[in-house]
Formats: structure tokens, sequence, C-alpha cells
């Protein structure tokens, strides 16, 4: 079994907020062993010798049964905010043997349009990066973003008066539009303060490059959001969304 060190963390992310970027860059620490997306209905598919954890947590008592289970295999990993019942994670979040970084988006819209983009394409990741996959795109609704919008909006509040209240200075907040920057020196600097809040060791250099550069790790470049045929109608719905 993996002999991890006693410092356990989550990252509690937004979707389309970089998070597999800042999980896979975490995870070539050498102190860090991270669990992707645990509670996804698909996880037990993606990892055939795990549970359905999305199946298994009902209350309070299976959550931290859970939690426990995962930790004694890992000691970090990645979820995001919409996979569990607002309640369910407040139990996560109110575990001080956790260490709490919670990233979030400040452009909802185009996170929104993002994830409608990723449902007609099927590409999530930069690695999955084809070109010729966005030349069909269809329009996405007004009305879809709103929603998205809306409910995500509601969830981050949610999280983050809570962590405010309940944790104070014992979390990190992180922005997706703060976090990653094509200039090294800065990205490095975030990175050290980040490990240095979990205690745990800089991952290397190259890894950095690799990850935080938007030009490296961004999958939907602005000139590809403007192939979306309405994107004019999304643009003047809401102003900045392309920024």
């Amino acid at each position: 079994m993996y002999n991890q060190p006693m410092n356990k963390f989550v990252i509690l992310a937004d979707a389309r907020s970089g998070s597999t970027s800042l999980a896979k860059l975490l995870n070539e620490s050498s102190d860090v062993n991270l669990s992707v997306e645990p509670f996804h209905p698909n996880y037990s598919q993606w990892n055939p010798e795990e549970p359905n954890y999305s199946e298994l947590i009902k209350d309070e008592k299976t959550m931290n049964q859970a939690l426990d289970e995962i930790f004694g295999k890992y000691n970090a990993m990645k979820v995001l905010a919409y996979q569990l019942d607002q309640d369910i994670y407040k139990v996560m979040l109110s575990r001080k043997d956790i260490k709490i970084v919670l990233l979030q988006r400040k452009n909802l819209a185009q996170a929104a349009l993002s994830s409608r983009i990723g449902e007609q394409t099927g590409i999530w990741h930069q690695s999955d990066m084809k070109e010729s996959a966005y030349k069909d795109l269809k329009p996405v609704e007004i009305s879809e973003i709103k929603k998205i919008v809306d409910y995500v909006g509601e969830i981050n509040e949610t999280y983050s008066t809570y962590l405010a209240k309940n944790r104070q200075d014992d979390y990190l907040h992180l922005f997706y539009e703060e976090l990653f920057s094509e200039d090294m020196d800065t990205n490095v600097k975030k990175i050290t303060d980040i490990c240095q809040f979990l205690d745990f060791s800089l991952p290397p250099n190259s890894m950095i490059e690799k990850y935080m550069r938007p030009s490296k790790s961004k999958q939907n470049k602005d000139n590809l959001y403007r192939q979306i045929p309405n994107y004019k109608e999304i643009e003047k719905e809401f102003p900045g969304i392309f920024e």
C-alpha cells in the first residue's frame, strides 16, 4: 500500500475550472498520490478495482466511511462540486484532518459555454484536442447558459460561505482566472504557495510549465468559441464572456 504522509487534501472545484490540470500537476509532487473524481458515477468503470462511491454515499456516516477508505489508499483527491449533494459535501468540508482547496471560476458564463461545447464535441481536455471537431458546432441556447450560471453560482456561494464561516484561514480559495499564467516565474510562485499551504514538496518545473501555461493546457481557445453559430448573440447577452 502507498505509504502516504499524514497530510490529506481535497480539491473541490467547479467544472471547467482547470481542476484537472491542477490535480495532475500536484500529483507530480513526490509527496502526493491523488484520486481523480472518486464521486463520479463512472469512477468504478474507470477504476475497476474501486467501489462506486456515488451509489454508496447516502448520508454523513457513509460519506465519512468513503473518505476514510479513499484516504487509506490516497492522500489527495479532486472532486467536482456538482457530484454530491451540498449537505454531503459539507461533511467533507467540516473535517479538520482534510485540507481544502476550493477552485472556482469567476466567468461562469464562459464555463457554462465550455461545458456545452464539450458535450457537443466529446473533447474535455487539451490532450483530446482536434480542431476538426469544432467545425460543426451547433448553437448554444441562451437559456441553457443562464441555467448553468445560476446553478453553479448558487453552489459556489454555498461552499465559499460555509468555508469562510467554519474554516476561516484553514482553506485555500483559488480562482481559475487568477491561477494560470504564461509567465513561468508567476506560475512557480503560485504553485509554491499552494504546496506550502498543503505542506508538500514542489512538482518539477517542467510539469509547472506543462500544466500552468494556458497556451499549453487550455482547451477552448477564443477563436474556437467564435465558431459557435450564435456566438454574437451569446456575446451580447453575456458581455465579457470571451475575455
